[in-house]
């Protein structure tokens, strides 16, 4: 089975890297290793209510222009968990507070 068929959970978040691929997209969170996810077409972003996540930097677009190279940097302000599923085309992305 696909491994990005199920939820991923990472801890101790702090930015977030989502990169267009000739297979789809490639979703990193820091200088972890990049998980494919070649069947996403959309991302939906979930905060958990009651946390503020506050975002430091957002970047989405290209350096050439070209929308094969698309990329999204996102980099919050604390560190975060984050759980994704992706059930379909449409990868969620859960965001809440760091375990103590």
């Amino acid at each position: 089975m696909n491994e990005t068929r199920n939820d991923i959970v990472l801890t101790g978040v702090t930015d977030i890297h989502i990169l267009k691929k000739d297979y789809g997209y490639s979703f990193r969170a820091g200088m972890g290793r990049s998980i494919p996810l070649s069947d996403v077409t959309n991302f939906e972003w979930r905060i958990e209510p009651g946390f503020a996540a506050p975002i430091t930097h957002l970047y989405m677009g290209t350096e050439s222009g070209d929308m094969d190279e698309y990329a999204l940097h996102a980099r919050f302000g604390a560190p975060c968990t984050v759980r994704i599923s992706n059930p379909d085309a449409r990868c969620y992305l859960y965001i809440g507070p760091d375990a103590d």
